[in-house]
């Protein structure tokens, strides 16, 4: 995830204990460490390299009907973030093997879940932001998930 002509981008969840390593790493170095691609273009989930010439543009999208299937479309693409919606980044999900639907807090500070069908002490929290991409050729809303 970054940001581009500037930008800012501002997570503070300061009851998480993760937050305070993060910013104990921060800044004893890690905003000097080197960044690390984590995979190549993706394709479908299969993250093989694209061609540059095999590589769609936004209005691809629209031209193409991509997307109103009953399966998959995927389209390989750059872009640019260009927004994030402010509100609601994550969710609680469940923390049971296997399991990533969203839970419900009790009154005793457990969580429910309803496809399991059992009260968990913990859970997870998953990103779900959605965004606009840009490109030279247009706009598109996005949403990103926790998973790669």
């Amino acid at each position: 995830l970054s940001t581009s002509f500037s930008g800012t981008l501002k997570f503070d969840m300061p009851n998480e204990p993760e937050t305070a390593r993060l910013r104990h790493w921060w800044q004893t170095g890690g905003s000097e460490a080197p960044s690390t691609q984590l995979t190549n273009s993706g394709n479908g989930g299969n993250f093989a390299p694209v061609a540059f010439a095999q590589r769609g543009v936004i209005d691809d999208i629209k031209s193409k009907g991509l997307g109103f299937d009953e399966k998959p479309s995927y389209l390989t693409f750059k872009a640019t973030l260009n927004f994030m919606k402010p509100d609601r980044m994550w969710y609680e999900a469940c923390s049971n093997e296997g399991c990533q639907k969203k839970v419900t807090a009790n009154s005793d500070g457990t969580w429910h879940c309803e496809k399991c069908g059992t009260t968990i002490e913990n859970c997870r929290r998953r990103y779900m932001m959605t965004t606009t991409l840009i490109d030279h050729t247009g706009q598109t809303w996005a949403t990103a998930f926790n998973d790669v």
